[in-house]
């Protein structure tokens, strides 16, 4: 079997492009964000469970200083030992990942994920390296019929395909269509010969307009606490001291008015998971186009729970 993991795929996108996959609506992880959606994908925990909240967090909910998850490459306590590679492994059946652009990410949460299958490095890359839709589709072509064609007998391979890196620049119109278009055909060429093809994804995206006054304000909430604002893309999460807090609710919800939700993380989160202890207590996420993005020149967004964020689909190829 072969497992297309897309980076940042909408459900709503693919309805029409991939006619001959049976398609399925997979709700993704909140927050809407990598880390989490693929920690929940490979090992089956919830986030609650899990505790990879997001990117910016306390490991520890004493701790005084944040931790950026992506390159974290210390203890995690209470990520899940167990992972689908292992479980495979545990049956008899080789798994390989072909990391791609995971090779960016590589840290306690990445080793984790990809514990008990062959790591190999791909060729499918579109952070930092220019080509075209042709070139990386068949690159990844070639990567996994590579590894199918050592196997003497069936094996798992798992291949990201980071394709958010351009949803976050053009959405989903021009190259990302192709990709997908080009993924689609992929999947019949290789269901033709005997392969099952299954797709996942993380999350989706949708449009996000960046507001500078409520980036500067953000800011200034922030500037509570010594420790800054955490999470990422359309969620958002703060510290502030326990005196300060209802006083840093009241200005959010009025800086961010109708655009956003200002929650407390009970309200987010299962209060007492270790999630939970990983954020801030105040949490904002976003319910509509405008909000603040740490890269103000990107087109689309995630994090929140807009339904192109949440509803992603599990496609899959019948081999014959």
């Amino acid at each position: 079997m072969t497992v297309l993991a897309v980076d940042g795929l909408a459900l709503s996108v693919v309805a029409d492009l991939w006619p001959a996959a049976e398609l399925e609506p997979i709700a993704a992880a909140h927050p809407t964000n990598s880390l989490p959606g693929w920690t929940t994908a490979l090992t089956g925990h919830t986030v609650d469970e899990h505790g990879v909240a997001g990117v910016v967090v306390k490991l520890c909910e004493g701790d005084a200083t944040v931790t950026n998850l992506l390159t974290h490459d210390g203890p995690l306590p209470g990520l899940p030992d167990g992972n689908v590679f292992r479980d495979v492994r545990l049956r008899g059946i080789p798994p390989f990942v072909i990391e791609n652009d995971m090779v960016g990410w590589r840290g306690s949460v990445t080793r984790a994920l990809t514990a008990g299958a062959t790591v190999l490095p791909g060729r499918a890359q579109f952070r930092g390296h220019p080509k075209t839709v042709r070139e990386i589709v068949t690159g990844l072509e070639k990567d996994i019929v590579d590894v199918l064609s050592r196997s003497p007998g069936p094996c798992l391979v798992w291949a990201l395909v980071e394709l958010d890196a351009w949803i976050h620049q053009v959405g989903y119109t021009g190259p990302v269509v192709e990709t997908l278009t080009e993924l689609g055909e992929l999947a019949e060429r290789l269901s033709s010969r005997g392969v099952d093809v299954v797709v996942h994804s993380d999350h989706g995206a949708v449009r996000t307009r960046h507001e500078p006054e409520l980036a500067a304000g953000l800011d200034s909430l922030a500037g509570a606490s010594s420790l800054g604002a955490g999470g990422a893309g359309r969620v958002r999460w703060l510290w502030p001291p326990a005196s300060a807090e209802d006083r840093v609710v009241t200005r959010a919800e009025r800086l961010f008015g109708s655009v956003a939700t200002v929650l407390g993380r009970s309200e987010y989160l299962t209060e007492g998971s270790p999630a939970w202890h990983r954020i801030g207590s105040v949490v904002i996420e976003a319910v509509d186009e405008s909000f603040v993005l740490l890269d103000p020149s990107i087109m689309y967004e995630h994090g929140s729970r807009l339904p192109d964020e949440v509803l992603t689909p599990l496609a899959h190829w019948v081999s014959g």
